[in-house]
């Protein structure tokens, strides 16, 4: 109610940063109760009197928002400007962030994804070199859209699988680390044998099932058909498609 009243009030009033801050509390309460069309709404009041990082922030937070209601188009623009926006600012770290929700709402074959594929490599080369986590999840990223996107080189996607496979161990953060394991298992579909995919595929499932994602869930199950079917274990398909 207080966020209501403030907005209503507008920004001659109320502080800006008031504003701010009573939307963005207003829509982190919203979101407990899965109202993710009034969180969007409250995210993009407090889009608009925020500035500088804290702006960009927001931005991605909306698209979350707006993703979970059904609006993806919306959810796409969102990301797009944060991302511009993070350019802009000279923060890669943030920039990467946009960039790993964007690729999940970007598979529309054509100037988008060859787009999405070189924005991601220029991010990558201006992450510090620190942030090893974020470039890892760049790495496999990039792996996954190179199945549908221009190589630079012949099982470049291979190489980029293999490089965020050696830096794994140390991802203790879930939703990272499953990230990760769907870029390296498409990465590698074309370089290892099903065996070795099978193995990822139930990491990916039991991770999946952890942080109670269906989109990862479906990739793994899916994931986990294609391999038995390559590997000749036709025995254990109809469990696979069953469980699918």
């Amino acid at each position: 109610r207080l966020a209501q009243h403030a907005i209503g009030a507008g920004a001659p009033l109320i502080d800006r940063k008031e504003l701010v801050t009573l939307a963005r509390k207003a829509a982190d309460l919203a979101v407990a109760d899965y109202a993710f069309g009034a969180v969007a709404e409250l995210y993009a009041v407090a889009v608009r009197y925020a500035t500088g990082k804290e702006r960009i922030e927001l931005l991605i937070a909306q698209s979350d928002a707006l993703r979970f209601n059904g609006r993806w188009d919306d959810a796409r623009s969102a990301l797009k400007l944060a991302a511009s926006q993070a350019r802009e600012l000279g923060i890669p770290g943030l920039e990467a962030v946009t960039m790993i929700r964007l690729q999940r709402l970007t598979w529309s074959f054509g100037l988008d994804e060859e787009e999405l594929t070189h924005q991601i490599r220029g991010v990558i080369d201006r992450l510090p070199s620190g942030e090893v986590i974020l470039r890892t999840q760049l790495q496999a990223l990039l792996a996954v859209r190179l199945s549908i996107a221009a190589r630079q080189y012949e099982n470049e996607q291979a190489d980029l699988a293999r490089a965020a496979v050696l830096p794994l161990p140390r991802v203790t953060d879930p939703v990272a680390r499953v990230e990760i394991l769907v870029g390296i298992r498409y990465g590698l579909q074309d370089s290892v044998s099903p065996g070795e995919l099978l193995d990822f595929d139930r990491q990916l499932l039991e991770l999946g099932t952890q942080i109670r994602s269906p989109y990862h869930i479906g990739e793994a199950l899916l994931a986990r058909i294609v391999d038995l079917i390559r590997g000749g274990r036709l025995l254990e398909l109809q469990s696979a498609i069953r469980a699918h």
